[in-house]
């Protein structure tokens, strides 16, 4: 039975790294805040992402929060690289510290927001009937949050268990002697494969294309250790900024081909041996837009690959053949080297597809291999995918996938003309890099155009059609001379959204330099947001 209307000013929906931030700034200004998390609790991404393995590939020191000293202080990370459950422990120590769980209702998942033009509100339905008009609309719901469940013929006749590595079940999976199944090798595929090969009976990875897969080095911290990052957190932030992805890394300034070739090998191992993102973020300028460049990097990796796989026709199946950096670069401990057990092989699925599961196995190349365990590593729907299943509805009843059926069109990232008073955290055409970075520009950006609203005693914010149009280009141009526009497509890179079929390929990300975005951004704000259109109606 649906319940009767709620009003509150301000719906959030995720309880995420941005929906936390949201629910805060806008309680804090005094509006009536109503907080909607699919999830038991909070966390987002890490409340999901629980598979064995899975850590951040950002620094802990600024994979958080810096808009509250004290929280800086008192919350003390134990190693460079976060796992999964000391994420979403900061998270919820965050959420209990500035008593935000209050604003959320968890296990309620939002199946439909329309825009009422009559009441100048969103009228946002939950699963369980619950119906709230809210004024303003933020959407929090992250880039990596829709999974991916590929549709192959007779999947659901499995009588083993399937699992997908974005819903892994809080109870965890028994794989110790097990014949076990990973489906990808992406970044929850490569991180939980050393895991699961140590306790599984045998393990086969299914691999349509291969990675590039850098190794974690993480080392723990000692008091010592985190009273120098307190001690440096304005210039490890002012690092941050000149970072093309908001990320603790410094690149060399200058191209790959400008060196010499001893100096540029200097360079890599630095990278290789610092681990994590060092690679791309601490080395060369060019590599995303020099093929000879690139391919420098390209072999180095690949050179490595080889070295740690003793087999050679194994070390073939596990080398990219794609310029460095195309798909996301993942981080593993202990990834190649796995690989040299005796208890682990790989399929080509590129050369042997998937034919049909049965009940007892999966077909690959007209042979039934039987497993007990099928581990779906297939990655999501990214950065759109979790928006467009909201059943978000604008003027005139338009839904947003229409409107983005040939890519997110939108200004900045935070807002879509015909959808008054929507906006997103970590959306859209918004840079790739450090979330947390991305969610407090957001977080400040929105809660100052609503003040603006306020203040001006307007009832609706909408940007406008010439400002998404001119951004959208903007977007193009930016992504047309990358490699991963070139050679994106054909290895299903989920940037351009490649990784699911019938998507339609375009940059989900702004891919110039993030501070020239935050500078964007903050133009946008200080002139007094020129670019949307403030009314009553």
């Amino acid at each position: 039975m649906q319940s009767s209307i709620r009003n509150v000013d301000a719906v959030v929906v995720g309880a995420g790294f941005a929906g936390l931030d949201a629910v805060r700034r806008l309680r804090d200004r005094g509006l009536t805040v109503q907080g909607f998390e699919a999830a038991g609790g909070v966390g987002g991404t890490w409340y999901w992402n629980r598979y064995p393995g899975a850590r951040t590939d950002s620094k802990s020191y600024i994979y958080c929060y810096t808009f509250s000293a004290e929280i800086r202080d008192e919350w003390k990370w134990s190693e460079l690289f976060p796992t999964q459950q000391e994420v979403l422990a900061y998270l919820n120590f965050v959420a209990d510290r500035l008593d935000l769980r209050p604003l959320f209702n968890f296990n309620t998942t939002v199946v439909s927001a329309d825009w009422d033009d009559e009441g100048t509100h969103w009228i946002v339905r939950t699963h369980d009937g619950d119906v709230v008009a809210a004024k303003y609309l933020i959407t929090a719901v992250g880039i990596l949050s829709a999974p991916h469940r590929p549709q192959i013929e007779g999947i659901d006749t499995f009588a083993g268990q399937i699992v997908h590595t974005g819903r892994w079940p809080a109870e965890g999976v028994d794989v110790a002697g097990k014949r076990v199944a990973v489906i990808g090798s992406g970044s929850s595929g490569v991180q939980l494969l050393p895991i699961v090969a140590q306790q599984a009976e045998h393990l086969t990875l299914l691999q349509r294309t291969p990675n590039y897969v850098s190794q974690f080095n993480s080392p723990k911290f000692d008091d010592s250790d985190r009273q120098r990052i307190r001690d440096e957190h304005d210039t490890i932030q002012e690092q941050v900024r000149a970072n093309p992805y908001a990320q603790a890394y410094t690149l060399a300034g200058v191209s790959a081909k400008e060196v010499t070739e001893a100096e540029r090998r200097a360079v890599y191992e630095a990278a290789w041996s610092a681990g994590g993102l060092a690679m791309a973020m601490a080395t060369f300028a060019d590599l995303g837009i020099d093929e000879e460049s690139n391919n420098t990097a390209a072999e180095f990796v690949r050179a490595k690959i080889h070295s740690a796989v003793k087999d050679p026709e194994m070390a073939a199946l596990l080398t990219p053949d794609y310029p460095y950096g195309v798909k996301r670069v993942p981080t593993s401990e202990g990834y190649y080297d796995t690989f040299n057990r005796d208890n682990i092989n790989v399929v080509d699925l590129r050369r042997t597809p998937i034919q049909r599961f049965t009940a007892n196995g999966i077909v690959v190349g007209g042979e039934e291999t039987a497993f007990d365990i099928v581990i779906l590593a297939t990655g999501f729907d990214a950065v759109t995918g979790a928006l467009t299943r909201l059943g978000i509805r604008g003027r005139g009843g338009k839904a947003l996938e229409e409107v983005w059926a040939d890519g997110p069109w939108n200004y900045l990232g935070y807002a879509v003309p015909g959808f008054p008073n929507l906006f997103s955290m970590v959306g859209p055409t918004m840079p790739a890099g450090n979330v947390p970075t991305t969610v407090e520009i957001n977080g400040d950006w929105i809660d100052r155009i609503i003040a603006t609203a306020q203040q001006r005693g307007a009832t609706t914010i909408e940007a406008t059609i010439e400002a998404a149009d001119a951004w959208r280009s903007e977007v193009l141009e930016l992504n047309a001379p990358l490699l991963l526009a070139k050679e994106g497509a054909r290895v299903n890179s989920w940037f351009i959204g490649a990784n699911i079929e019938g998507k339609p390929i375009s940059p989900l990300f702004y891919l110039g330099h993030a501070n020239d975005y935050t500078a964007r951004s903050t133009e946008e704000r200080d002139k007094g947001f020129p670019n949307f259109t403030f009314s009553d109606r």
